[in-house]
């Protein structure tokens, strides 16, 4: 699923579980919310 396919409540959720699971990417530059 893509965050921008999601309503804005539902997006801002999304990011918070996307910052989740992509914590050691997202540290280092990676991409947020690219699944």
């Amino acid at each position: 699923m893509r965050s921008h396919d999601l309503s804005p409540p539902q997006r801002h959720r999304w990011k918070q579980v996307e910052r989740r699971r992509t914590a050691p990417a997202a540290s280092r530059g990676g991409r947020v919310g690219t699944r």
